[in-house]
């Protein structure tokens, strides 16, 4: 729970805080946003707000695959194999309570700062594809439906529909990328290997075919929507608690 919260409160500041900003330098004005300012700016801020997340992130998928390796280990009388065992404190120890820095400590002595973003560049190409379907949804929403056409107030009722929609196209562009990223940083320790993410990709798409990376999407989308629901109506409130208006 900590490293998701750490993962995704790093990833979260840095491209929601930094795209309002970001897509007004750009544009000249937030009246001369388009859709493709909007994915572009989206695409851009969610890349660099996930690099800087990647050694949480690395640190959550191990603790994962340190679990799974803990729990299939499990003989019918409850206890751990030896085998199963070793592989998780290989894993980094997730099982048995190393937490997050201890996770962090323990790739750092795999190979130092390098070793913190390993599989970066399937994380950053997630995060940003997730971001741009983010910024483009709700903003794009926001700005159909109040801005250029006067369909509904700029208010939680507003803030709430485009969340959905924000989850919805955060959730269709960015699922491939997904299994590529939850895969590859996952290989060592479930006894795979890979050259880098290309192979990956690759492996995926000759072992199981291009619907692989939509296999489980509906709970993906469903995971994401409360999610959303809850912190875009929250970003708005506090935005105006700062003195600001509404994201426009």
């Amino acid at each position: 729970a900590l490293a998701t919260m750490l993962s995704m409160g790093t990833s979260c500041g840095i491209r929601m805080g930094s795209y309002p900003y970001l897509r007004d330098w750009v544009a000249g004005s937030s009246k001369s946003k388009t859709p493709v300012l909007m994915f572009g700016t989206g695409l851009f801020a969610g890349g660099v707000g996930y690099w800087f997340s990647c050694p949480f992130f690395q640190a959550k998928t191990r603790l994962q695959a340190a679990t799974l390796l803990h729990t299939a280990g499990k003989g019918p009388g409850g206890g751990s194999s030896a085998a199963a065992a070793a592989a998780a404190r290989a894993a980094g120890g997730g099982a048995e309570g190393g937490g997050v820095l201890g996770e962090i400590a323990s790739v750092w002595r795999e190979g130092g700062l390098p070793a913190l973003f390993r599989g970066a560049s399937p994380l950053v190409v997630r995060g940003a594809l997730f971001s741009a379907g983010q910024t483009l949804g709700y903003d794009g929403c926001k700005t159909a439906l109040s801005q250029r056409a006067e369909i509904m107030e700029d208010g939680p009722a507003l803030h709430m529909l485009g969340s959905i929609v924000a989850a919805f196209f955060a959730t269709v562009l960015s699922a491939p990328a997904d299994v590529v990223m939850t895969r590859y940083q996952a290989a060592a320790q479930m006894g795979n290997a890979y050259a880098g993410p290309l192979e990956c990709f690759g492996s995926i798409i000759k072992n199981e075919g291009a619907s692989a990376f939509y296999r489980g999407w509906s709970p993906y989308f469903l995971r994401i929507v409360p999610v959303f629901l809850t912190f875009h109506p929250l970003f708005e409130q506090l935005r105006l608690l700062a003195g600001l208006s509404y994201m426009s």
